[in-house]
This record gives C-alpha cells, sequence and structure tokens, in this order.
C-alpha cells in the first residue's frame, strides 16, 4: 500500500519543489494551497503523514493543528504533523501547539526526506 501524504503551502513554487523531491518514490502525494483544502481533503481521505506551511491565507498552519489535534477522529488527532516556516526558528513554539516537527525555510532536501523516513517508516533513501 503506497504512503499517502498530504503537503499544504501556499506558494506554488514550493509545490512545485515538494513534487519533484518526491517524484521518485511510492508516494500518493496530495498538494494543496491553503488549510481549508487541507480540512476538506482530511474530512475525505486518510492520511499517514501531513506537512503544512505556517504562513497561508484563509486558514494558517497553526489553524490546521489546532483541527487535526481537537477532531473527533482518533486517526486524525495521532496523525504525524510537521510544520514548515520562515516565520520563527523556535521550534518549542511549534512543539507548544501539538505539531510533531518542524522543517525551517529555506528547505533542505536531505532533512526533508529524513523528516519523512521519520513518520513513513523508512519509505524513501
Amino acid at each position: 500500500m503506497q504512503t499517502k501524504i498530504i503537503i499544504a503551502d501556499d506558494l506554488p513554487e514550493m509545490r512545485l519543489i515538494f513534487k519533484e523531491l518526491l517524484r521518485t518514490y511510492n508516494v500518493d502525494l496530495t498538494l494543496v494551497s491553503d488549510g481549508v483544502h487541507v480540512i476538506e481533503a482530511l474530512e475525505n481521505n486518510h492520511y499517514d503523514l501531513l506537512i503544512t506551511d505556517i504562513e497561508m491565507e484563509d486558514m494558517n498552519g497553526f489553524e490546521v493543528i489546532d483541527y487535526v489535534r481537537n477532531s473527533n477522529d482518533v486517526r486524525l488527532r495521532k496523525m504525524p504533523v510537521a510544520a514548515i516556516s520562515g516565520y520563527s526558528d523556535d521550534k518549542e513554539l511549534y512543539f507548544e501547539h501539538g505539531f510533531d516537527e518542524v522543517l525551517m525555510k529555506p528547505i533542505d532536501k536531505y532533512q526533508f526526506i529524513k523528516l519523512i523516513n521519520r513518520f513513513c517508516d523508512n519509505l524513501v533513501g
């Protein structure tokens, strides 16, 4: 079974980078532009990992993590969620909000793959 990952970032060029980084791996990847689309996708699909930008229009990453961690769906509450941000390098801020991990922008390819391996059973090499 393919691992399902959803990534939210409002910048089209970032979504393109994520798609390119994962194109050679056996990943079912969903890319969305904001938190509203994350919620819509989560209501209709099961994902193994959510990676979300913090600063997005309509619904930011902090609002997304609040939705996930306060969901009535136990599976959703336990889903690993990572933040991607250029907002603040204070990682404790993200952990206090319920994120499992944080990557700072600009994204380092090796740190990105390491994050996915951490939550997806060494899916990528």
